[in-house]
């Protein structure tokens, strides 16, 4: 489609560059830029935005442990499997490291109440310490 200057116009110019260069240009982006910033934009970049090939390579780079039959068996038959497998484990990450920060935060707390409380009775040994010092005098 030509403009009237005799220019193509950004949405067809953009329709035309191959699938394979969006995927090298997204392999640039964060996980959160693809899924919050890119997707949203039009349905072809949402569209190559959610290929498997895109998502395998990440969740393989996060979760080393992850297996192909793991992800094959934990969700039924869709397009975007790996990108559904990767949000879900990033929020039970999130939600386990949210647990563990509550825990530390809660030790904490226990520990310097611990450590208050231990300091109050030392300085009450010696005050008392003082005092029969003085009193024998």
């Amino acid at each position: 489609m030509q403009r009237h200057d005799g220019h193509s116009s950004a949405h067809e110019m953009m329709k035309d560059i191959p699938s394979g260069v969006w995927q090298l240009v997204m392999n640039y982006l964060s996980s959160r830029d693809l899924c919050k910033n890119l997707a949203p934009v039009c349905k072809r970049f949402r569209t190559e935005s959610e290929r498997n090939d895109q998502w395998r390579p990440r969740v393989l780079a996060r979760w080393q442990f992850v297996t192909e039959d793991f992800v094959l068996r934990s969700k039924e038959t869709k397009v975007a499997v790996w990108k559904a497998t990767f949000v879900q484990l990033s929020s039970q990450v999130n939600t386990i490291f949210a647990q563990v920060r509550n825990e530390a935060c809660q030790m904490m707390s226990k520990v310097q109440r611990e450590r208050i409380k231990q300091e109050e009775n030392l300085r009450l040994k010696l005050w008392l310490r003082r005092q029969r010092r003085n009193a024998q005098r």
